[in-house]
């Protein structure tokens, strides 16, 4: 019992250490891009970045993003999780309760580190999307407008955007994605009506959280390496500072802002494995309220009839 709870808590040590340098690089890298913009713009050292109830310089503003991000992400998880988790379920229940039946299946318990920094993958990737659109179509709402930015600038004041806007829309993605978390943790799964099965559809079945998220896993896929392109090297091309620094710079950021994005999504993570138990109950108490049953998983080995009893895909 002891080894099985040390196993347990030795896979939290790869996603903590993961999301500690993520932290870590991303104070670094807003640091250096915002040195980099102070240092060019015309009384740089006062430019305020977010206008709003956020006053001050650009570092103070940064600094406030980097310090309770996690905090409000937190938060939310023990707020808003399973209220939400309820709407997203009871809307996916209206919307496909013509052929589908919602159940509780038992699950494993497995979920290791590499699993845990995989989930973060998608929701950063889609802060990252989301954060770009945005930027480019409320930069002057949200950032402070600067006006005729001297060419060397453009680049790092690009940068400097797009990972705040990431930053600040993380909640707002989360908000989405924790809900479907908890609907796939808790087992709650949507399969075909016996009724479909004898009108030659195959069948059908699909964690209710994950059916959710891949309708937002296509367009991240889709959009991040086109906004990487458009917010990392279109500036420095338009404002012809092409050079090997350059390249590099645009490159690495490429990669980097979106380990930062999910080095700030994987303390949720955590925090939800933490409280899986609890968690996972509150989901299934309810599921069974609006009429969900719970099943068993049956493995199909043979393409024999398939009768009416209800047939579970591995």
């Amino acid at each position: 019992m002891v080894a099985t709870m040390t196993h347990k808590n030795l896979r939290f040590i790869a996603p903590i250490v993961f999301a500690v340098a993520g932290v870590v690089l991303a104070g670094l890298l807003i640091q250096r891009i915002v040195e980099n913009l102070v240092a060019i713009l015309p009384n740089g050292g006062m430019y305020d970045l977010i206008g709003g109830p956020l006053t001050g310089r650009a570092v103070s503003d940064v600094n406030w993003i980097l310090t309770y991000i996690p905090i409000i992400t937190i938060a939310e998880y023990l707020i808003l999780g399973l209220p939400i988790a309820a709407i997203l379920l009871l809307g996916t229940m209206l919307i496909r309760s013509t052929a589908y039946d919602i159940s509780i299946l038992e699950l494993g318990e497995d979920f290791g580190s590499i699993r845990m920094i995989r989930r973060s993958v998608i929701p950063a990737l889609f802060a990252l999307s989301l954060g770009g659109v945005v930027s480019s179509l409320l930069r002057n709402y949200i950032f402070t407008e600067v006006t005729n930015l001297p060419p060397p600038a453009i680049p790092f004041y690009y940068s400097l955007v797009q990972i705040v806007s990431a930053l600040i829309l993380l909640p707002v993605v989360l908000g989405f994605f924790i809900p479907t978390w908890l609907l796939n943790d808790a087992g709650i799964v949507m399969h075909l009506k016996d009724e479909e099965l004898r009108v030659r559809r195959c069948p059908d079945t699909i964690g209710v959280g994950r059916w959710l998220s891949n309708l937002l896993g296509g367009f991240t896929l889709l959009t991040i390496p086109i906004l990487a392109f458009v917010n990392n090297f279109i500036p420095i091309i338009a404002a012809n500072q092409l050079s090997i620094t350059s390249i590099l710079t645009a490159t690495l950021q490429s990669f980097g802002l979106p380990i930062v994005a999910m080095a700030y999504v994987i303390p949720v993570i955590v925090f939800n494995e933490i409280l899986l138990r609890f968690m996972r109950r509150a989901v299934r108490r309810i599921a069974k309220s609006f009429g969900a049953t719970e099943i068993s998983l049956a493995t199909v080995t043979t393409p024999a009839v398939i009768s009416s009893k209800k047939v579970m895909m591995t």
